[in-house]
C-alpha cells in the first residue's frame, strides 16, 4: 500500500518537473499561434507530464513494461 503512494508521489514530481521544463516553450508556441515549431519530443514530454500530474504515470509505465515482456516472450518461443 505504501509503495503505491510513493510511486504516485514520484510520478507527480516527474510530471511537475517535465511541465516546468516545457512550459516556457509551450507558452511561446500558443501565444504566437504557431504550431509549426512544436516538436515530437515536446508532445511526448507533455503526455508524460500529463500522466504524471494525473497519477497515471506508474500504471502506464507498468503497462508498457508488461507489453514489452509479453512481446519478447512470444517472440522467443
Amino acid at each position: 500500500m505504501i509503495h503505491q503512494h510513493i510511486l504516485n508521489f514520484l510520478g507527480s514530481i516527474v510530471g511537475w518537473i517535465i511541465l516546468w521544463i516545457i512550459l516556457p516553450n509551450g507558452i511561446l508556441i500558443f501565444t504566437q499561434q504557431s504550431l509549426e515549431t512544436l516538436t515530437f519530443k515536446e508532445i511526448i514530454l507533455f503526455i508524460v507530464a500529463l500522466l504524471g500530474l494525473t497519477g497515471y504515470l506508474p500504471m502506464a509505465l507498468v503497462g508498457i513494461a508488461r507489453s514489452l515482456r509479453d512481446m519478447l516472450s512470444k517472440g522467443g518461443s
